[in-house]
């Protein structure tokens, strides 16, 4: 009878890393980062998806952008104010980069309705800053990803440096 227990039990622990390793292969070996934590700071998640970039383009000006993207939106509310983070994922590095400067220079040009562009450095990232709709807005690059995230004035620095750290703990 102990014998049988023991096999059973080998048998699904072998079942159960069957199931991990899979698993960790259909994600292409990487574990899926989930980049929208449920608060920043006093902010708490409300909602989060994924949109067709094709058609989700009058969102924030993203219809100069040429390469394919992936696009997920997180929303966030607190007694503060809200905030939004767009995440546009590339095929690569290079494309998101290129992307990221075409968007810059729109800004830079005055082609969108933003003003007051500034570039800076914090947490050894580029974020360039700028102001349009009565917001703050910050934008951003890691790997592939684009980011750029909006947020009601008052808490925009608070929100945009918190977001960032909880990105370095991806």
């Amino acid at each position: 009878m102990k014998g049988n227990r023991k096999n059973g039990l080998i048998i699904l622990l072998v079942i159960v890393f069957l199931i991990l390793v899979v698993s960790v292969l259909l994600n292409n070996g990487k574990i899926k980062e989930d980049y929208f934590p449920k608060k920043i700071a006093l902010l708490r998640l409300i909602e989060k998806k994924e949109l067709h970039a094709d058609s989700e383009q009058s969102i924030i000006p993203f219809s100069s952008i040429s390469k394919k993207y992936n696009l997920t939106v997180g929303k966030y509310i607190g007694s503060g104010g809200l905030s939004t983070i767009y995440r546009l994922q590339f095929n690569s590095n290079d494309d998101a980069s290129e992307e990221l400067n075409k968007l810059i220079k729109k800004i830079e040009q005055k082609d969108i309705p933003f003003t007051h562009l500034k570039e800076i450095e914090y947490s050894k990232k580029t974020i360039y800053l700028f102001l349009g709709y009565g917001k703050a807005h910050y934008l951003f690059l890691i790997a592939e990803n684009i980011f750029w995230v909006e947020a009601d004035i008052p808490i925009a620095q608070v929100t945009v440096s918190k977001y960032i750290e909880f990105l370095n703990t991806l």
